[in-house]
């Protein structure tokens, strides 16, 4: 279960003052003190409601990527809740799966929900005295919080940079890695299969309007594909789809993170299929050796990266 609160410290005349907010799942009044307890969400003090058995009904929330209809261990081990923080901005950041749990139980409304887990993102821009309810960011292409950029993947195990990279007063930058697993459920915990996955970097641009009501991910205004063919030799095409026109830069980097090749340099490029070719060649002209590279695409508003295999 998960019901993350909010709880911020401040030393006063050498008294410890701890205010309590709830942020999901809320309460009838998220401010007031009080922890919530999911079986009172109205705060009357009374059990909301029983089970036909008889038990106590309550909310709850899923912050693991693996569900099997039990809480396992890998439900236990797998959970987690990790904060980045730069000045007056904090961003929590969790991997969700509620939806699978729905799923696993055939309720209604959630039979494309399999497999298809979630990265919840929620900010504060006041030392984390206020939050915003969570964005949720998923590959489930029947959801509103659909991106393309996750399409056909399993995102897990959600890792995101020490520190923000504060843009303005109300935009920041969030930088995080996260496992592309190519089997949903933890192997290690005997659920899943031996099949491994792929380390995915996303920098995210994140807006906070001046009230604190709502979370606003951008929406990317690019959409990088994986180049082709890859493996490849000696030369590759790197495409990309631009849901508006734009400047655009192409870099190419090896395993060490050192640029090896500038394609584009701030070019415009109209609305729609746009691609650019790689000839294996660095900015010297001299071909690199075999080997993974990557490849980052930068807009005015966004940026990623995908990874290539240059094989001599």
């Amino acid at each position: 279960m998960f019901y993350p609160k909010i709880y911020n410290f401040e030393i006063i005349n050498e008294e410890l003052n701890v205010h309590i907010v709830d942020l999901y799942i809320e309460g009838a009044d998220p401010n007031d003190g009080i922890p919530m307890v999911p079986w009172d969400l109205n705060e009357d003090g009374e059990v909301d409601e029983y089970t036909e058995n008889g038990y106590v009904g309550f909310v709850t929330s899923v912050p693991s990527w693996s569900w099997f209809g039990e809480a396992q261990d890998a439900f236990f081990y797998e959970s987690n809740f990790k904060l980045s923080i730069n000045d007056n901005w904090v961003i929590a950041v969790w991997q969700d799966a509620e939806n699978v749990y729905f799923n696993y139980y055939d309720e209604p409304g959630y039979e494309d929900w399999a497999e298809k887990s979630q990265i919840a993102i929620a900010v504060s821009r006041n030392y984390g005295t206020t939050w915003s309810q969570p964005a949720f960011l998923n590959a489930n292409i029947n959801d509103e919080n659909y991106y393309e950029e996750l399409d056909g993947m399993i995102p897990a195990y959600v890792y995101p940079a020490d520190q923000l990279e504060v843009i303005d007063p109300d935009h920041a930058k969030l930088h995080l890695f996260f496992m592309d697993d190519y089997s949903y459920g933890s192997f290690q915990q005997s659920n899943g299969a031996n099949e491994g996955g792929m380390l995915m970097y996303a920098a995210l641009n994140i807006g906070h309007p001046n009230s604190s009501a709502n979370t606003v991910v951008s929406i990317p205004n690019a959409v990088l594909h994986q180049n082709y063919p890859n493996p490849f030799n000696p030369e590759t095409t790197i495409g990309f789809d631009m849901k508006e026109a734009g400047n655009v830069s192409i870099e190419v980097f090896n395993m060490k993170g050192q640029k090896v090749r500038t394609l584009v340099n701030n070019r415009n490029y109209p609305t729609g299929y746009n691609s650019e070719i790689w000839n294996g060649k660095d900015n010297n002209i001299n071909s690199v050796s075999s080997g993974v590279y990557f490849y980052k695409l930068n807009t005015d508003s966004y940026s990623t990266v995908r990874r290539m295999l240059l094989i001599q």
